[in-house]
C-alpha cells in the first residue's frame, strides 16, 4: 500500500485556532514544569541543554511504535535533545503515489557501530565529576537508556589527548621489552571507564586500538613529534610492542576487536612548527613492508589472531595513499 502522513490538525475557524493555541500553551507549561523537576536547563548560544549531573543526565525515550505509526527523535535549538514525536500513516487517497521502497536484496556497506574514544583527556574530565555524575554520564553514552555506543577507540600509549608524551617502554635500547609496562594513565583514565562501559553493554562493545607514536628511541628523530619515522631495525620490535599492549590489556579483562596501523601517519612528515602532536610518519612502501613482514605475522600467530587490522587511519585528503596500500598483495594477506 501507499501511505502518507496525517497532518497534526485541521483547523478551519478562529475559535478552533484559539482553542489549539491555549492547549499548546498549557502543554508547554506542563512540559517545562516536568523538565524543571529533573533537567537543569542551561541556555547557550546553540540553544537550551540539560546539564548532566548526579541527579539527571539525558536519556533516549523508549521506542514505542506499532504497525502504521512512526516515531521521530530530533534535537534542535528550539527543543531539548532527543525530542520525541509520533504520528500515523494512512492510505493515500489523493491519487498521487509516493512510495518508500526497501530492497532487502540490495546491500551496500555495513555499519559496524557508533562511538567515541577512551583517551586520557576523556578520563581526566570524567574524574573531575562527582561520582553520581560520572555514573550518569557513562550510562548516557553506553547504557540501555542512553545512546548505546558500541564501537570505541583506545590509544596505545600517549596521544595529543594526553598531558604528557609517554610510551610503555621508555628505556632506550630495551630490545626484549623487559621494561614494558602499562602506565598510571591507563589505570587512572582509561581502564576503569572501559570496564564500566563493557558492563553496561554486557560486553557487546567493539574496541580498536591505535598508536600515535613508538617510544622516541625507536624513531629517526628521537622525539614524540616532528618529522620522524620508525627506524627500520625496530620494525619487528614495534610489532612485538603492540602485541604486548594487547596482552597487558587482556590481563585487565579488556579484549579488542581490531586495531589501526597508525594514527594519522601523514603527521610524521610535518615539521614540528605545524604539528606538535604525538606522531610517527609512514610512507606506503614502509607500511607495506612492516605489515607484511612484521605486524601481520606477529598478530596472526598470536592468541589475538582474529584481530582486525585496519589501514590508513588518516584524513580523507590522503586517500590516494590508501590505494598504494591496497595494491600490495602481502599487506592485504
Amino acid at each position: 500500500s501507499v501511505y502518507r502522513a496525517l497532518p497534526m490538525c485541521t483547523c478551519g475557524t478562529y475559535q478552533s485556532v484559539t482553542k489549539m493555541a491555549v492547549s499548546l500553551l498549557i502543554l508547554s507549561i506542563l512540559v517545562t514544569s516536568v523538565l524543571s523537576q529533573s533537567c537543569n536547563i542551561r541556555d547557550t548560544d546553540e540553544g537550551s541543554v540539560c546539564v548532566c549531573n548526579a541527579k539527571y543526565c539525558d536519556t533516549v525515550p523508549d521506542l514505542d511504535v506499532s504497525t502504521g505509526k512512526y516515531q521521530v527523535y530530533s534535537t534542535s535549538k528550539a527543543k531539548l535533545g532527543f525530542y520525541s514525536t509520533t504520528g500515523s500513516f494512512v492510505e493515500n487517497t489523493d491519487g498521487e503515489e509516493s512510495s518508500i521502497i526497501i530492497d532487502q536484496d540490495t546491500k551496500h556497506q555495513s555499519i559496524i557501530g557508533f562511538g567515541g574514544a577512551f583517551t586520557d583527556s576523556t578520563g581526566i574530565n570524567i574524574k573531575l565529576l562527582p561520582e553520581g555524575a560520572q555514573k550518569n554520564l557513562i550510562e548516557s553514552y553506553f547504557g540501555s537508556s542512553g545512546i548505546a555506543y558500541s564501537l570505541c577507540r583506545v590509544p596505545i600509549g600517549g596521544t595529543d589527548f594526553s598531558t604528557r608524551g609517554y610510551s610503555y617502554d621508555d628505556v632506550e635500547g630495551d630490545d626484549t621489552l623487559e621494561h614494558f609496562a602499562l602506565q598510571d594513565d591507563d589505570f587512572d583514565f582509561k581502564i576503569p571507564f572501559i570496564l564500566q562501559a563493557k558492563a553496561l553493554r554486557n560486553d557487546n562493545i567493539k574496541l580498536f586500538a591505535s598508536a600515535w607514536s613508538a617510544p622516541t628511541w625507536m624513531k629517526t628523530n628521537n622525539d614524540w613529534s616532528g618529522i620522524g619515522s620508525l627506524k627500520e631495525e625496530y620494525y619487528q620490535l614495534w610489532a612485538d610492542y603492540i602485541l604486548r599492549f594487547f596482552e597487558e590489556y587482556d590481563k585487565q579483562n579488556i579484549s579488542f576487536w581490531g586495531m589501526t596501523t597508525q594514527n594519522e601517519p601523514i603527521d610524521g612528515y610535518l615539521p614540528k612548527f605545524f604539528s606538535k602532536i604525538n606522531s610517527m610518519g609512514w610512507l606506503p612502501s614502509q607500511m607495506n613492508e612492516w605489515i607484511g613482514e612484521n605486524l601481520g605475522p606477529t598478530i596472526r600467530n598470536s592468541a589475538f589472531s582474529d584481530l582486525k587490522i585496519m589501514l590508513h587511519d588518516d584524513n580523507r585528503i590522503t586517500l590516494p595513499v590508501l590505494l598504494l596500500l591496497l595494491d600490495n598483495e602481502k599487506t592485504m594477506s
